[in-house]
Order: C-alpha cells, then structure tokens, then sequence
C-alpha cells in the first residue's frame, strides 16, 4: 500500500517537472450565454486571435464602438477633466469627409481673449498672407498714412512738381449746367464747369465770372433804345455792320437804370461809315441788369452780341 502511494506521487512530481500546460480557447460562430458561476473556456475568432469584450462601469456598458456609430453610454475615450468633471471632446464636420475635434480658446498668452477691435492682452495676432489674396481692412486713420495712387494700368500717376511726367495721367471731367452756379461757399470744393459742348468755362480777368454761352443773333438795331437781354451778361464782341450809304451811330450799353443818364454807356454815338464793319472787343465786360442798344435809325445798322451769362 505505501509502495503504491509513493509510485503515484512520484508520477505526478514527474509530470509536473516536465510538462507545460498551455491555455485553449474556443471559436464560437455565435456568442455563447452563460448563466451565473458557469465554467467557460476563452473565446478566440476564427483566426484565433483573443476575443476582448472591454467594459467599464457598474453598469457594464461596451466601451467601444464601430467608427461611424453612436458613441457609447459610457466609454474609455480620451477626455478633458473640467473642474473635475470627465468630459469629452467635441467633433465637427467642416465638409465631406473631414472631421476635426472642437476647439475653444478661451485665453491667449494666459489672458482672457478679447473680442472686436483693440489691443488687448488677450487678443490674438495674426500673420496676413504675402500672396496678394484680397482681403477688408477695418481701421481708423491716425497719424500719417503714406498712399501711393495707381490707374487702371497699374502705373503711379502722381508726380512731384517739375519732375518728368507719369507713366499715366489722371482723365479730368468737368460738369454741365444750363445754369449758372451761385450758391457756393468760400473754401467748398466743386466740379469743373463746362458749356452744353464740353468746352471749359473759365473767369475772366475782369472778374466777370464764366457761365453758358450766348449769342444774341444778327438783327437790324432798332431806333429807340431797347432791351436785347434783361439777364446779367459778359460782353466778349459786339459786331456791327452798316448797310446803309450813310453814316450812322450806334449806342450800346447796360440796362439798368443809372445808365438812361449816359454813365453807363459803353459804346455810345460810335461811328460807323456806309457800308462800314467792325468787331469791338469788350473782354467780358460785366452789364449787370442785362443790354440795351440802339442806332441813330432804324434797320440801317445790323448787330450782334456774344458772351456769356
């Protein structure tokens, strides 16, 4: 009896020396159930690798997930701790199949980040581009500005007095109106003025203001002193021709009524022989309250007046 106990003993010392147990697992297509405190052997899919079911929490709810699916109830993802809190990240889809995380910077350089314009600590600097993307600026002038003007070709069309001429120049217009401006202040800016055919009106050296041509017309003078314009006009040439075969006189001068005493009277009794034709030049002369004229006699003397009012 001892001899047989000894003889077992000594084969169990002897397979326990020399043998290793190596751990199986079972492929399972489906799952098994297992009820409470059954026996299972691991499970291995059907490759044989090592199937790994993760849980986590009381509630033994999956920690992973499929890509692309809903994320787990409660999941060994990689979190952020606020105030203690486990929180996870957020994911946006900016377009098609790119996904980024979420960020929020709530402090630059360890001060809070400012928003809208200023020079705040916390806000954020920013390197524009060199690779002449248009973009808005939003800023108010201070200081000097330097701005360099460029036309339509891209050349500089500014220049420094007598030094040689721009690539380009600047095309300057000017404004038509069939009235006369009066109503600017001293120190406004306006436009140009330019007659109804684009030719510029300029101020005469008398003063005498520029504004819309006019020509009264050829006409026989009449006998009696008449009005040919009551509106203020600037005389440049009075032209007469005599048709007559005797001599005769003319008078021309402003309608206003200091002038029927003769004061005022730019051409008066001046000659003409038969046949006679001059052309007087008058420079713009200011008739404030418009043109009388007249000749010694009726239709013997034809006239016309030019300039502006």
């Amino acid at each position: 009896m001892r001899y047989f106990i000894l003889s077992i003993c000594f084969c169990m010392l002897v397979f326990g020396q020399g043998s290793v147990q190596t751990p199986l697992g079972v492929y399972n297509s489906a799952a098994p159930t297992l009820t409470n405190g059954s026996y299972s052997p691991i499970q291995l899919d059907v490759n044989g690798n090592l199937k790994v079911n993760i849980v986590a929490g009381s509630s033994g709810n999956g920690a992973a997930s499929a890509t692309g699916s809903a994320v787990p109830a409660q999941a060994d993802y990689q979190g952020l701790n606020i105030g203690g809190t486990l929180r996870g990240q957020t994911g946006v889809n900016p377009t098609g199949t790119v996904y980024a995380s979420q960020t929020d910077i709530s402090s630059v350089a360890g001060a809070v980040v400012a928003t809208g314009n200023g020079t705040a600590a916390g806000t954020l600097r920013v390197a524009i581009a060199s690779d002449n993307t248009a973009f808005s600026v939003n800023a108010v002038q201070s200081g000097t500005w330097s701005v360099r003007n460029v036309g339509n070709a891209g050349a500089i069309f500014d220049s420094a007095q007598n030094a040689a001429a721009p690539a380009n120049n600047l095309a300057v217009g000017g404004t038509y109106n069939s009235s006369q401006i009066t109503t600017l202040t001293t120190g406004n800016l306006s436009s140009l003025q330019v007659d109804g055919k684009g030719s510029l009106l300029t101020r005469n050296w008398n003063g005498c203001p520029a504004g819309i041509f006019y020509e009264a017309g050829y006409q026989y003078l009449p006998l009696a002193s008449t009005s040919l314009t009551a509106t203020t006009t600037c005389v440049d040439w009075v032209i007469f021709s005599n048709k007559d075969t005797a001599n005769h006189t003319v008078t021309f001068q402003d309608q206003s009524t200091q002038c029927n005493t003769g004061v005022c009277q730019i051409l008066t009794t001046f000659p003409l022989p038969p046949g006679g034709f001059s052309a007087v030049p008058l420079y713009g002369s200011k008739f404030t309250s418009g043109i009388k004229w007249n000749a010694d006699a009726a239709n013997v003397i034809v006239a016309t007046v030019i300039g502006h009012q």
